[in-house]
C-alpha cells in the first residue's frame, strides 16, 4: 500500500471512530427487528405515512434536472 497522506487517520482509527458513533441500542420500534424476532408488526408499516406536498414538488423536479445534466453526456455499454 501507498504511504497515508498527511492528516489522513488510519484504517483503525476510522474503524475506531465509526464504532464509537454506532448506535449501541435501538429505542424505536423497527418492522424489519420485529419480524427477524417472529413478530408481524403490520401497523409500523401500515398505512403508509402521509407525503410531504413540499417535498413531493422538490421531488418532481429531479427527473427534469437529471436530464439537463446527463443531455450532453454519452453512455458508453
Amino acid at each position: 500500500m501507498s504511504q497515508h497522506a498527511a492528516g489522513l487517520a488510519s484504517e483503525k482509527e476510522a474503524r475506531d471512530v465509526a464504532e464509537a458513533a454506532r448506535e449501541s441500542e435501538w429505542s424505536g420500534p423497527s418492522f424489519v427487528r420485529e419480524l427477524f424476532l417472529g413478530r408481524f408488526r403490520l401497523d409500523l408499516i401500515h398505512p403508509h405515512p402521509a407525503e410531504d406536498p413540499a417535498e413531493a414538488a422538490r421531488a418532481k423536479t429531479v427527473p427534469r434536472r437529471a436530464r439537463s445534466v446527463f443531455s450532453g453526456a454519452s453512455i458508453r455499454t
